[in-house]
Order: C-alpha cells, then sequence, then structure tokens
C-alpha cells in the first residue's frame, strides 16, 4: 500500500511538471498577445542610459495601447529619442510599481518611464492577481504587496506559489485563450478589457489618494537615475484635475494632453478605449506636451 502511494505520489508529480514545462515553453509562444508581451519586455529590459539620445519606456495597461500610438510618436519626436513600449492588459498602479521596481533591479535602465492611467486605475488597489505576481512581481514584491494590502495568509501563499510556477499563474490566460480560439467574439471582448473606472469620486480625494502614490513611483524612478512622467489617459472619467494636483503635491510631471471634453464620444471604441481618431488626436498632443521634458522640438510644433 505504501509503495502504491508513493509511485502514484511520483507520477502526479511526473504531471505536474510536464505540465509546468509545457506551459513554460508553449504559452508564451502559442498566445499572440502572451508573446507581444514577452517580447516587449525582453526589449524594456535591454534599455540602456544613453544621454545622446534619452530612451523612454512607454508602459500601462490597454488604455495606454488604445491612447499613444508608439511609431507616431517616435516620428513626431524624430531620431533625438529611443522610444520603447511595454503594455499589459488589466494592470494598474500596483502591478506597475512592484513590476517597474523588479525590471529596475533586472537591469533596466531608460531615461525617462512614461505611464498613464485613469484616476481609477491609479488610484485602485488590486492588481492582476496570480498573472502579475509571475511576469511583473519578482517575490519580494509579492512580499511587501501582501504586507502592504494586509493579505490573508490563502491569498499570500497563492501569489507567492503563482510566482514560482508559470501554469498556476496563467491557468486563466489558457482558459481564456482556448475559449477564444473556440468563440473567437469572447477573445475579442477580453483583449479590450481592462479595470473599469470606480464610481464618480471628487477631485480632491483623487487628488489626496494620488499623492503619495505618484511619489513613492518618482522615488522609485529617481532611485535608479530615470525620470517619471505620468500621462492622463482620457476615459471620459473624473478625477482628471485631481491628478494634476497630486502631481504638483508631490513634485511629479502629471502631464494632461487632453482634458475631458476635447475628444468627443466618436473618438472612443466603446466609451473607455480610444479609437484610431482618437489615438492619433491624443498622441499629436503628448507629443507637443513632451517637448518641454524631453528637450527635444516635435516636428509638430508650431514654428
Amino acid at each position: 500500500m505504501g509503495r502504491a502511494v508513493t509511485v502514484l505520489l511520483l507520477v502526479l508529480a511526473l504531471i505536474l511538471a510536464g505540465v509546468e514545462l509545457v506551459t513554460r515553453l508553449g504559452f508564451d509562444r502559442i498566445s499572440r498577445l502572451q508573446r507581444r508581451m514577452r517580447e516587449e519586455r525582453r526589449q524594456a529590459l535591454r534599455i540602456s542610459s544613453n544621454p545622446g539620445r534619452p530612451t523612454i519606456l512607454v508602459a500601462g495597461n490597454s488604455l495606454v495601447e488604445a491612447a499613444i500610438d508608439v511609431p507616431m510618436l517616435r516620428q513626431a519626436l524624430g531620431p533625438s529619442t529611443d522610444i520603447h513600449r511595454y503594455i499589459v492588459e488589466q494592470t494598474t498602479y500596483f502591478d506597475w510599481y512592484y513590476g517597474l521596481r523588479r525590471m529596475f533591479r533586472e537591469g533596466m535602465r531608460p531615461a525617462y518611464v512614461l505611464i498613464g492611467f485613469p484616476a481609477s486605475n491609479l488610484n485602485s488597489s488590486a492588481i492582476r492577481g496570480d498573472y502579475s505576481a509571475y511576469y511583473l512581481f519578482d517575490a519580494r514584491g509579492v512580499i511587501d504587496y501582501a504586507r502592504a494590502q494586509r493579505l490573508d495568509l490563502t491569498t499570500s501563499s497563492s501569489l507567492l506559489f503563482a510566482h514560482y510556477s508559470s501554469f498556476y499563474a496563467t491557468r486563466a490566460e489558457i482558459r481564456a485563450f482556448l475559449m477564444g480560439k473556440t468563440f473567437p467574439a469572447y477573445g475579442a471582448a477580453l483583449h479590450n478589457l481592462t479595470v473599469r473606472p470606480a464610481p464618480p469620486d471628487t477631485e480632491e480625494h483623487v487628488a489626496w489618494l494620488a499623492t503619495p502614490r505618484l511619489r513613492a513611483l518618482d522615488e522609485l524612478t529617481r532611485g535608479y537615475g530615470a525620470k517619471l512622467i505620468f500621462v492622463v489617459i482620457p476615459t471620459g472619467q473624473p478625477g482628471e484635475q485631481g491628478i494634476v494636483t497630486a502631481g504638483k503635491n508631490s513634485g511629479t510631471a502629471a502631464l494632461l494632453p487632453l482634458p475631458t471634453g476635447t475628444l468627443n464620444a466618436s473618438d472612443f471604441a466603446d466609451g473607455f478605449h480610444l479609437n484610431a481618431r482618437g489615438r492619433a488626436i491624443f498622441t499629436k498632443a503628448l507629443a507637443g506636451e513632451l517637448e518641454t521634458h524631453l528637450g527635444v522640438r516635435s516636428r509638430w510644433a508650431n514654428p
């Protein structure tokens, strides 16, 4: 009986090891979305400081992807800057705080980190769960986040286990990938998914919540020789002026290229993400704002 149990445990261990190996070797290659994120992260980690040509990392969730046309931004700012992108869908503030911290520790050295959220994402305490624990956080980040949020032992241990297991961390994504292949409409909807805004808040409360978070993000980037540029992504939701105020309070560059009311409903694909026309308008406005912070002249600037 004891021998049978031992054999069964060994078989189970081999199965789990096989599943883990297949996930690590296969999922990032099979899934187009995963393949894109993996490549963007790989390129971001290779960013090094270049005084003669400032390097910029554009980071954020699907709202940034929908709002900032990186090739268009490169064209606008010209060869004097070197712009890279790293987008991870369904992420918010803490995903990126600990994600950037890990990437800095692994050697990433941009001159600027340009990251953007609406107020609801900036002030959210949620993360993308097990996925972030594996792809964005290091082990220290998982522990620090669990302590800061006072997570229970079950949730904390689940995140820590996910950090070391690709299959455990991506099981929900694998299920969504299979569903997307079976039901394409589901996959298309999932691709545009991000954290939806919280109920309307006052600008004063947004500023109060966002100030320490922008300050912490700014201190993190400065600690590794980079400068933070926070960009308010247009969503038609309140909180924009609160973030601008938080930027002033924390000494952080918080840009508002297009205030609410500048864009029309026809500039949004789903009422939340910008469409191609809205993205072009926003990118042009952002390029103009970046002139001041980068010390370069946009090709679209007025003579």
